[in-house]
């Protein structure tokens, strides 16, 4: 994913704009990733609760969908993992287990 900060002039409020990256683009499957990408914007757009980033539009550049979503500051979510990591290694050590331990069924 791709994302910017632009500031919304007409509401008076700093935004990001979230695109999906050369990676996914690149995939064979990238009109099924792309579609996906809609409906979660589509969906993230009818909820309302402080602990969910609100999506105010989304729309179609150049054949690649945009989220227009509201701006959190702070870290973001690999910073975070990777602060909380270094500093309790709770995570790394859960993701160690995970790798050691197939399902069985």
């Amino acid at each position: 994913m791709w994302s910017t900060s632009p500031e919304d002039t007409e509401e008076n409020r700093l935004v990001v704009i979230k695109t999906l990256n050369r990676e996914q683009r690149e995939k064979p499957d990238f009109a099924e990733i792309q579609k996906r990408f809609r409906k979660e914007a589509l969906d993230l757009s009818k909820c309302y609760h402080p602990h969910i980033v609100q999506v105010y539009d989304n729309f179609p550049e150049d054949g690649l969908w945009a989220i227009v979503m509201e701006h959190i500051d702070g870290d973001d979510l690999a910073a975070y993992v990777e602060n909380y990591t270094t500093e309790n290694g709770y995570l790394l050590q859960t993701s160690i287990e995970k790798k050691r331990k197939p399902y069985t069924y």
